[in-house]
This record gives C-alpha cells, sequence and structure tokens, in this order.
C-alpha cells in the first residue's frame, strides 16, 4: 500500500507578546504518547486516529468488503475508471 499519511508538526515560537511565528513544518511529528501524559493525555487519541487511517488492519474489513469492492467496480464501469485509478479508489 501507498504511504498516504502524514502527521504534520508545526514548530512555533512565541515571543514577549504572545505572537506566534511559524519556524518549520516536519512531516511524520513528534507523537508525543505517553511521554507526557500529565500535561497532554492523547494516547487514545492517538490509538483511534491510527485505527482511522488503517494502521490497525482494517480487522472489519471482511463485513465490508464485498459490498465495497461492488460499489467501487460500479461507479468505475460508470465513469470510466482506468485500472490504477479504480485500484487507488480502493485503497
Amino acid at each position: 500500500r501507498y504511504k498516504r499519511i502524514f502527521f504534520l508538526q508545526p514548530d512555533v515560537v512565541l515571543d514577549n507578546k504572545g505572537s506566534a511565528y511559524l519556524v518549520e513544518v516536519n512531516t511524520n511529528g513528534y507523537m508525543i504518547g505517553n511521554l507526557h501524559k500529565t500535561f497532554f493525555p492523547l494516547a487514545e487519541e492517538q490509538r483511534a486516529l491510527l485505527q482511522l487511517v488503517g494502521a490497525n488492519g482494517f480487522p472489519q474489513q471482511s463485513k465490508y468488503n464485498s459490498a465495497l469492492r461492488a460499489q467501487t467496480k460500479s461507479f468505475c464501469a460508470k465513469t470510466r475508471c482506468t485500472p490504477a485509478l479504480e485500484r487507488e479508489i480502493w485503497e
């Protein structure tokens, strides 16, 4: 599969007046995880995000696989998708 998910991490600095300035944006930014959970309790949100993007291997795929393939095939028949585009939609 293609890597299509990026975690972006903007790095900012604040001046003495509270104005924020963007320094850079990192791809696949630093995931806080449990390292700073006292300040940023985000473990459950990060786990949910990874499931949403399919990092858990789509364990429920058997429940929707045939219907999704049929819908994709129907759409591509109407719009004349190339085989590559049909695979792109599927992924």
